[in-house]
């Protein structure tokens, strides 16, 4: 079962067994919730609470000018069924994750016709904590589109392994690579190994003709992101001012000055790269630190070794078995590709963008040990190295997850990430129709606004204005933010506005420290808000 066609069940099992582990923790991080907040509006409707949307009408298609709303889409089932909570959000999105450990398992599958090596690596790969991290993490968005991209991977794949591949297989390869850059610009960077793949397919003609058509399906895949920009340009008025707000808007996102030259933006990706590799820049996100800083020497060796491994194996290969050695280079090129791309954007991109190397790494691993063992004279032994190298890589993840875990549950998670956040939701639900609620600090609204269910009533900033917009409720008022020290500024703007009895009190972490803060008050009788 585990080792035949039924692998992958036992790994996606596995999978959400580690995905629901502690599951509510840590707290929800604003961009962890982004754009899958908005569902709590559309499913609650009656409040008209502000949001944050990039301008497109009917439907909203844009999250971010480099990103999709995907993930928003796919999980509106899960929440009207599950609600909006903590739980729901982390199943919503792990589904993605699922996708990714079956279409890894596929693709080895398929590539080595070995399904003890599949069932190893699908297994491996749902217990590395650097890839179930990333769905507690602003992590998840970026593997969202990695599903499509595994998909498109294997199709490719899949085209080039076959001795006849079916003409379906190459457009909706294409049309999966697409909607993985809809889901996130970053998969652009795969593009050139993946088109390679299907320029070298099967034969040594139609080369050619086999792009046209991979690339026909790409452009179909794009389409979200091509309407979406449409109804931003209807939005703003007209080609005109579109440019003039795209112009704005890349002028203050500076995609590609975050390094001074593309050398220092290619040691900022290779940093960023053995990060993500071992985890610790999810660790940072949840705990604000690395607690498996020691393991990035071993993933990165690992992924090195794997790539060389399948580059050499290409080679050695390339006229005794084209079909796999096609295989084995595109595999390999897929890291490079994605570091050599992100080096044009340095330390604009951060770790979060580099967590979609750690299923590569897997895949690329699965390919070493086959191209490896199958030099072996006797195969009987496969099995055997596939259970030593399975019984090593579980050994390593499981630590993993144990030491994060251990720090989840001390602290609930720590600075934006905290739990506190969740309490904070829930406190507020019992008393909906009592208070209003104000947010000065980047990092709450998001969270609150899913975590309440658009059920209570918030301004996503705390000014004269938005006070007074509320001055006739007869409601009190709430100000939450992060940094003990900016109370007297918000009190004082309290008190200029009529509050009495205003309060702090704070909302603490598991381990006793102060997740945020709270100030309280009430509206003085006949106070006029300052105008």
């Amino acid at each position: 079962m585990v080792c035949g066609r039924g692998g992958w069940l036992v790994a996606v099992a596995v999978f959400w067994v580690c995905i629901l582990r502690n599951v509510e923790l840590p707290g929800l991080y604003m961009d962890a919730i982004n754009p899958d907040y908005l569902a709590a509006r559309w499913l609650n409707p009656g409040l008209s609470n502000p949001v944050w949307l990039i301008p497109g009408r009917p439907l909203p298609l844009l999250g971010n000018l480099y990103h999709g709303m995907q993930t928003l889409y796919a999980g509106l089932l899960t929440y009207g069924v599950l609600g909006t909570s903590v739980t729901s959000v982390r199943v919503a999105q792990a589904l993605f994750g699922a996708f990714i450990v079956l279409f890894v398992w596929l693709a080895l599958r398929r590539a080595t016709t070995k399904p003890a090596i599949a069932a190893a690596m699908a297994v491996a790969l749902a217990t590395d904590m650097a890839f179930l991290g990333s769905f507690r993490t602003q992590a998840y968005i970026i593997l969202a589109g990695q599903a499509w991209m595994m998909l498109g991977f294997y199709l490719a794949m899949r085209s080039v392994r076959d001795e006849s591949p079916q003409r379906w297989v190459l457009p909706l390869s294409g049309a999966c690579m697409g909607l993985a850059v809809y889901g996130y610009f970053v998969f652009l960077f795969f593009l050139p190994p993946i088109m390679a793949l299907v320029a070298l397919g099967p034969g040594s003609r139609g080369g050619f003709r086999r792009v046209v058509h991979w690339g026909a399906g790409f452009v179909v895949g794009m389409l979200p992101y091509v309407i979406g920009y449409i109804e931003l340009a209807v939005a703003v008025g007209g080609v005109g001012p579109f440019i003039e707000w795209m112009r704005n808007s890349l002028g203050a996102l500076k995609p590609t000055e975050g390094s001074v030259s593309y050398l220092a933006g290619l040691g900022s990706a290779w940093s960023n790269g053995r990060m993500g590799l071992a985890g610790t820049g999810n660790e940072l996100m949840m705990l604000n630190e690395q607690v498996s800083a020691s393991l990035i020497g071993w993933r990165t060796g690992l992924a090195g070794l794997a790539t060389v491994i399948c580059v050499l194996g290409a080679w050695v290969d390339w006229r005794a078995n084209p079909r796999l050695a096609r295989i084995l280079l595109a595999s390999a090129a897929l890291p490079v590709s994605y570091v050599l791309c992100a080096g044009w954007f340095g330390s604009r991109l951060w770790v979060h963008h580099f967590t979609v190397l750690v299923a590569v790494s897997y895949l690329l691993l699965g390919l070493a040990t086959y191209w490896l063992v199958a030099r072996l004279p006797d195969r009987r032994w496969l099995k055997g190295i596939g259970v030593a190298i399975l019984g090593v890589l579980l050994t390593v993840n499981v630590v993993q997850q144990n030491r994060v875990h251990a720090g989840l549950v001390a602290t609930g998670g720590v600075g934006m990430s905290t739990d506190a956040l969740t309490a904070m939701a829930r406190s507020a639900l019992t008393e909906k129709d009592r208070a209003v609620w104000f947010f000065p600090d980047w990092g709450f609204f998001m969270p609150f606004a899913f975590l309440t269910g658009n059920k209570v009533r918030y301004e996503n900033e705390f000014t004269d204005d938005a006070l007074a917009r509320h001055a006739g409720s007869g409601r009190e008022v709430r100000v939450a933010f992060w940094k003990r020290e900016d109370q007297e500024r918000h009190r004082e703007v309290l008190e200029r506005n009529g509050m009495k009895d205003v309060r702090l009190y704070s909302i603490d972490r598991r381990d006793g420290q102060p997740g945020l803060y709270v100030l309280t008050g009430s509206r003085t009788a006949g106070a006029a808000p300052v105008r």
